[in-house]
């Protein structure tokens, strides 16, 4: 299933005499795990997603991101820019955090694996360790 997108809500403050446009993305905090079942079969995710409750929670992210525009000593006031800066400030912080839940997705994925791997490993050897005692003992028998 490929990713439906994620749509902001985005909150705008503006004070001309300092000179400050603020840009707030709000409803950010289930953005990465919104992601991850999106992009994910959510059947096969839910039932193997090796998050702990608390692993769970880290990848949530900030509710809200904030970037502030501060006109400049020479500039002259340009709402819309100060909003397209503000916002786009706001945006890669969001970002930031959102590529560390991918990040420490990442890894809960592959200590998962490595549980595997270790696993299969165990198994492996056990099966071999089963094949060699039965040739021992066909070798035994045959040599009697």
């Amino acid at each position: 299933m490929a990713h439906k997108g994620i749509r902001h809500k985005v909150q705008y403050f503006t004070d001309k005499e300092k000179g400050i446009v603020v840009a707030r993305i709000n409803d950010c905090k289930r953005d990465f795990i919104s992601f991850l079942f999106d992009s994910c079969d959510q059947s096969a995710l839910a039932y193997h997603a090796p998050f702990s409750d608390k692993e769970y929670d880290q990848l949530l992210m900030p509710n809200s991101f904030v970037g502030v525009a501060r006109l400049g000593e020479n500039d002259a006031w340009d709402e819309e820019l100060g909003k397209q800066i503000a916002y786009q400030r706001a945006k890669q912080k969001r970002d930031e955090s959102f590529f560390k839940r991918v990040n420490m997705a990442v890894r809960l994925y592959e200590r998962e694996l490595d549980k595997l791997c270790n696993l299969f490993d165990a198994y492996g050897k056990r099966l071999s360790n089963n094949a060699f005692y039965r040739e021992n003992k066909i070798a035994e028998k045959i040599q009697k």
